[in-house]
């Protein structure tokens, strides 16, 4: 009988226990755990082991004050595909002494970069939605060319189409820029070609 009394006391006392967690909210509710990670390849990444240098466009503001795409060297893995490796050094930006230096920005540091292919000479980069921060005209625009000279970097890419969501992306950036279905290099207007000085910027339109 007493062995009895000390089971249903000690039954008892964790019930009390449980009760009084749930009182104070000590266990976490469902709607309170981790979310599933988001799909998107991962940006913030540093090279492991082996690395080749690639060339990428930044947006830059020089020093008359006019924007402009300059190229800047990075290091990727050398075991990663090329035209992923140049989109996630694009989306990554500028570093500490570019940043200095006034260069910019082409896309939000959180784009998430959902596929890119390359087909037929062209590779089609599909985005997030953190696409839709782009700000600005006429840098809208310049951050669409960023990407095509960037990504027409890689050797076999003539041209770049870009998506968002899995879908055509028709518009960049506020105001609005009309992206077109594919670009090359040879489509992007004088104004918006790599430079190492600075030129006019074109009027806002």
């Amino acid at each position: 009988m007493g062995r009895l009394r000390l089971v249903v006391g000690a039954l008892t006392a964790t019930v009390l226990v449980a009760m009084m967690l749930l009182a104070c909210d000590v266990i976490a509710p469902a709607d309170a755990r981790p979310s599933p990670e988001r799909r998107g390849v991962a940006i913030f990444t540093t090279p492991v082991g082996e690395t080749r240098p690639i060339t990428i466009y930044l947006p830059r503001r020089f020093m008359d004050d006019a924007l402009g795409l300059q190229a800047v060297p990075r290091d990727v893995p050398v075991n990663q595909e090329p035209a992923l490796a140049a989109a996630i050094a694009l989306v990554a930006g500028p570093d500490g002494d570019e940043r200095a230096d006034d260069f910019q920005y082409p896309l939000d540091r959180h784009t998430r970069i959902l596929d890119i292919r390359v087909e037929s000479g062209t590779a089609t980069l599909d985005l997030g939605e953190e696409v839709d921060r782009v700000r600005g005209r006429p840098y809208s625009e310049l951050v669409y060319w960023s990407i095509v000279y960037t990504l027409t970097e890689v050797p076999g890419v003539e041209r770049v189409a870009l998506h968002r969501l899995g879908e055509p992306l028709r518009e960049l950036g506020t105001p609005r820029f009309a992206v077109p279905a594919t670009a090359s290099r040879a489509d992007a207007p004088s104004w918006a070609g790599p430079r190492t000085e600075a030129r006019s910027t074109p009027p806002a339109r």
